[in-house]
């Protein structure tokens, strides 16, 4: 039996992905419409493929060249119940199950829109653009302010982890949560991930645009 004739796995030949990153590609989710796919890179999962024995035993245990999907999950439960305890929106987009496709295991995601219905505009294509009014700076260190608050790791935090939900009007991250080192000491200790933060948020900052106060943990308007 191929692929093709299962019905239970979603077929993503043909289509083209709608993003790429250095470890996952992104897809529209056929007969989906309001949802993506994220799947490992083809190189990343053969790197697995033609493990000795022993490495092969500990691959199955780490879950291979999903282990990246397993720590995202987890950021994503413990801030979610953080969330729920405060009374806040989940920063961090909807992510659902994992379904199987041609490309290998995929992670449902919410597809974040503008609203027009189209991909939602990543902050550093906002930044590009000029389109940061003092409404959406509000929206943007209301993000700020909850990524501090419940002390959500997220080691990979950049302007193109963050898009801007018309729908809800507010800003998401989409990517980059979760410690996935070895030691993931951030994790561990606050006072190490708030430094992160802080660093992370200084750095979109771009001279006489958008400014980041790190005493007060906020972005002014230049």
């Amino acid at each position: 039996m191929t692929y093709e004739t299962n019905k239970w796995v979603t077929i993503l030949a043909g289509t083209t992905p709608i993003a790429e990153g250095n470890v996952r590609q992104v897809w529209n989710r056929p007969e989906h419409p309001d949802q993506l796919l994220k799947t490992i890179l083809p190189r990343k999962r053969r790197k697995y493929e033609n493990r000795n024995a022993a490495l092969r035993v500990i691959d199955n245990l780490r879950l291979g060249p999903y282990a990246t999907f397993k720590v995202e999950y987890q950021c994503y439960l413990q801030t979610a119940y953080q969330c729920a305890k405060a009374h806040r929106p989940n920063p961090i987009a909807e992510i659902g199950g994992l379904v199987l496709t041609d490309h290998g295991l995929a992670q449902v995601c919410e597809k974040v829109t503008d609203s027009s219905g189209g991909l939602a505009k990543t902050l550093g294509t906002l930044l590009v653009e000029g389109a940061l009014d003092r409404q959406r700076v509000q929206l943007l260190n209301d993000l700020a302010d909850t990524l501090f608050s419940l002390n959500v790791n997220v080691p990979d935090l950049r302007s193109l982890n963050i898009v801007l939900d018309e729908v809800k009007n507010r800003f998401v991250v989409i990517d980059g949560y979760g410690d996935k080192t070895v030691f993931p000491l951030r994790a561990w200790f606050k006072s190490l991930n708030q430094n992160q933060l802080n660093t992370r948020f200084a750095q979109m900052a771009i001279k006489g645009v958008l400014e980041w106060d790190a005493e007060q943990k906020k972005f002014l308007l230049a």
